[in-house]
């Protein structure tokens, strides 16, 4: 008798390194309203659950900011795929609230001055990572955006000595589960990749904003680096016009039909 691995274990096997054809295939940051297509006027759970039914994926992202979000779990759960818990990390909230300008020069000149918003965001963030765990989740994705399409948004150093070792502290909750991490960052990260390795890090989605170049030389940096790569169907390239979204569209197309059995 053929047994067929189950979507959590196709993605923990990815994430671990072992090669897997076809790669497993989910969605990532999908917004309600883009889900709708698959699920009309139906709440934020269902239509996650929908699309991964209907698409045949191995796994979602579940923000834990969404105030259905365990309830998406359950669903997603139900629906035969691995839940991605995504958990906003310590240093966005605290850019935003103190301002970006501002923030990102402190990171420069006065990286201490941050330090204790950091350190209050870990442990709110530390909260929800117990949220997900108790939800179900595979994957524990940590979202901060430390990068541009440029580049670094703040000094690597500062990264390296203020919010790295606190992201260790989340992925160490999760590892003690089981749990292996992404960390999620829009841009050009390959200055934090070997950072993001060392706290314990399985994986990256990353490369918002990035031209298919751009992201080639990410993917290359980040398996040198002993990551796995969580991709995505580039959003730019639907802004550029109509044949890059035939482009776009294609590659949906794949990813429908050769994650079917």
């Amino acid at each position: 008798m053929t047994t067929h691995p189950t979507s959590e274990s196709r993605v923990a096997l990815a994430l671990a390194g072992a090669a897997r054809t076809p790669a497993p295939a989910g969605i990532t940051y999908a917004t309600p309203e883009a889900l709708s297509f698959f699920a009309r006027d139906a709440e934020f759970p269902q239509a996650l659950a929908a699309a991964v039914r209907d698409l045949r994926l191995d796994f979602a992202f579940v923000p834990a900011a969404y105030p259905d979000a365990d309830e998406a779990a359950a669903a997603v759960i139900e629906a035969g795929a691995a839940v991605a818990w995504a958990v906003e990390g310590p240093l966005g909230i605290t850019l935003a609230e103190r301002g970006w300008t501002a923030s990102i020069a402190l990171a420069a000149t006065d990286p201490a001055a941050l330090a204790d918003d950091l350190e209050v965001r870990t442990l709110a963030a530390s909260e929800e990572v117990d949220r997900g765990l108790a939800a179900g989740a595979t994957v524990l994705v940590i979202a901060d955006d430390l990068a541009s399409s440029e580049g670094p948004l703040v000094p690597p150093d500062f990264a390296f000595d203020e919010v790295f070792p606190r992201m260790a502290r989340l992925v160490e909750v999760a590892l003690d589960e089981d749990v292996p991490a992404v960390l999620h960052t829009d841009g050009d990260a390959r200055a934090f990749l070997h950072a993001a390795h060392a706290a314990g890090f399985a994986g990256i989605h990353a490369g918002g904003g990035l031209r298919w170049e751009a992201f080639a030389r990410l993917h290359a940096a980040a398996r040198a680096d002993g990551l796995a790569v969580v991709g995505g169907l580039p959003t730019l390239e639907l802004a550029d016009g109509e044949a890059a979204a035939v482009r776009v569209g294609t590659l949906a197309r794949y990813v429908e039909e050769y994650t079917r059995e």
